[in-house]
């Protein structure tokens, strides 16, 4: 009888990158908006290596749950009136 394991189990080049690096790789895409080929420039790396490792680590998140990947930002938050319609008065009358 032959073995479970296969001996082509895994097929093609190995990843240039560990698994460390390309977690990190992800973080700069998704944290700081940097572009492919930014990333790709610091750590030597062709994009496409890049854009393959984002898409499958992508792949591999959102199969935990809904997580947002890129968050609305608030730039101007909406101004909220008090009591007597003064706005920043601290209640004190004219």
């Amino acid at each position: 009888m032959q073995d479970s394991v296969s001996p082509k189990g895994r097929r093609g080049c190995p990843n240039k990158l560990d698994l460390e690096d390309q977690v990190l790789i992800c973080l700069q895409y998704w944290r700081e908006y940097r572009t492919y080929f930014h990333i790709a420039q610091d750590w030597q790396v062709s994009e496409s290596t890049v854009c393959r490792t984002v898409q499958r680590k992508r792949k591999c998140v959102s199969e935990f749950g809904e997580i947002p990947f890129r968050r609305k930002k608030v730039l101007v938050e909406p101004i909220t009136e008090t009591k007597n319609g003064c706005d920043g008065c601290n209640g004190e009358s004219n």
